[in-house]
């Protein structure tokens, strides 16, 4: 069902969960990045959240699902107001990553 990442500071695989703190087990989030682009440093994440611009379920920084059916926007890699993997690893110092076997399920929007 899942592998644990071999380190919290590895780069993500696509449906990765994350659990991440903003201090040592407290103030913490849980979220699935649903792809990375390497070349770019871009997490494409999938959460339930208030904040980042959702009043629900949806991508960080791009909208609400209901909003963006389903499907990430084309490139989403190149929004500014799109995390890299730096930005959410220096937000939640503390993090646990796993990395779910999900396949046949590509949203890069290529």
């Amino acid at each position: 069902m899942a592998l644990m990442a071999p380190s919290a500071d590895v780069p993500p695989h696509p449906w990765t969960l994350i659990q991440g703190w903003r201090s040592q087990w407290g103030s913490g989030h849980t979220f699935l990045v649903v792809d990375f682009h390497p070349e770019t440093d871009k997490v494409l994440v999938l959460e339930s959240n208030a904040a980042y611009g959702l009043d629900g379920v949806g991508y960080r920084g791009l909208g609400n699902l209901r909003d963006v059916v389903l499907q990430p926007p084309a490139q989403w890699w190149t929004r500014r107001e799109v995390w890299t993997w730096h930005r959410i690893c220096s937000t939640y110092p503390f993090r646990r990553q796993t990395w779910l076997k999900v396949e046949g399920c590509g949203l890069r929007g290529i």
